[in-house]
């Protein structure tokens, strides 16, 4: 493609992709920050805090906790999925 098209373009193209992708990450993290805050304030902890107790097994299997738990393991990975993006980026 870069013999096609030139380096120079093919880079550009690329980095828009990143920086599209990476968007698309923010605001899909956004979404799922505004369920989460709901989650909890509800249960009187922060995720992150609750995603610890989850996998010590202090949280309990209860419908609510799953849900939650599954909001920020989704988070979690779309969080992964933006820092690589961004070092893709400054590369």
């Amino acid at each position: 493609m870069a013999d096609v098209l030139g380096e120079a373009l093919v880079q550009r193209r690329f980095i828009k992709l990143v920086q599209i992708e990476a968007a698309k990450c923010l605001r899909k993290m956004d979404k799922l920050k505004e369920e989460l805050v709901l989650y909890e304030k509800r249960f009187g902890m922060n995720s992150q805090e609750a995603w610890t107790e989850y996998r010590n097994g202090k949280l309990g299997d209860d419908g609510d906790i799953m849900e939650w738990m599954m909001l920020f393991e989704n988070y979690r990975a779309l969080q992964k999925k933006h820092d690589r993006l961004m070092e893709i980026n400054q590369q």
